[in-house]
């Protein structure tokens, strides 16, 4: 297996975001191979309409992961809401059921380290083991699995720019223009997962070793990036508990044990640390820094 290395070049002119929908808690979403497919459609045509490169996806019973890319963190909500309405409304028709997904919410999350990235390339393919329903992460149909580190299925496929209009429309079920699209449909007008999902970006996070990349999917704290990613989303911290982080951070960081030791840039820092791992709002953050709101607003962009 080749050595672990963190310091691998990765410059993205794009954020990674890892999005989820929460867990529907008195139906399932998907019936049977046919709801499955028809999500996998949904993905590849929002991924192109909205701009956004998939990285990895899973599609469970009552909810779904991705890992994607995109330039904004907008891009990403309105890829996951285009997925939730277009389900919503072909679940609505099937089984002549309220729209599924149309109060559900989903948690968007900026992921940055090569390392947490792979963690979450993992803990996304891993989730069908971790409920149970393989034995093997590679035995589960519905995630971007098969993509990595194989090869393409020995079977024809169409390219679906060369598909007449109302062939895409009808088949695809979207009015959005795929030519240039690069997506892939075999005879039965299923989209292949290879044609949409950039493996390429994958195998390169793991160093292009196989032996690595089922290592991590096998050794991944499932639990631990299950509160990260999906319940820190939702996590709100009152002002006690977010100076014990402070303090922590401070002293973890910058080799100082008070905030008043701080300086300016420093500051500056956690500010953005506080807003991207811990979802503090602006008014918060002013209040535990000492800073006015309109410095926080400028620091964090907005």
């Amino acid at each position: 297996m080749r050595r672990e290395d963190d310091s691998i070049a990765y410059e993205p002119v794009v954020q990674a975001f890892h999005v989820c929908t929460k867990g529907l808690e008195d139906r399932m979403a998907f019936l049977d191979a046919s709801d499955y497919q028809y999500a996998v459609k949904i993905i590849a045509v929002a991924a192109f309409c909205n701009e956004v490169t998939i990285i990895a996806y899973c599609i469970m019973g009552n909810h779904v992961h991705f890992l994607l890319l995109a330039e904004e963190q907008e891009r990403a909500k309105s890829f996951i809401e285009r997925f939730k309405k277009e389900y919503s409304r072909y679940f609505s028709r099937r089984y002549s059921a309220k729209k599924i997904f149309r109060n559900l919410g989903a948690s968007i999350k900026e992921i940055c380290e090569v390392p947490y990235m792979r963690n979450c390339v993992a803990y996304i393919l891993r989730n069908p083991v971790e409920g149970g329903l393989v034995k093997d992460a590679g035995q589960y149909k519905w995630s971007s699995m098969e993509c990595y580190f194989s090869k393409w299925p020995d079977c024809s496929f169409r390219r679906v720019s060369s598909l007449k209009v109302k062939e895409q429309k009808l088949m695809l079920c979207t009015h959005c223009k795929l030519s240039g699209s690069g997506l892939l449909v075999d005879s039965d007008y299923n989209i292949l997962p290879q044609s949409f999902v950039d493996s390429k970006f994958v195998e390169k996070l793991f160093n292009y070793s196989q032996e690595f990349f089922w290592n991590r999917i096998s050794k991944v704290n499932s639990a631990q990036m299950e509160y990260d990613l999906a319940l820190n989303c939702c996590v709100r911290h009152n002002d006690y508990e977010m100076l014990v982080n402070i303090e922590e951070i401070i002293r973890k960081y910058f080799d100082k044990v008070s905030l008043t030791q701080l300086n300016l840039r420093e500051k500056s820092l956690l500010v953005t640390h506080m807003s991207r791992y811990f979802k503090v709002g602006v008014p918060q953050i002013a209040r535990l820094l000492g800073l006015d709101r309109k410095t926080v607003s400028s620091l964090l962009g907005r």
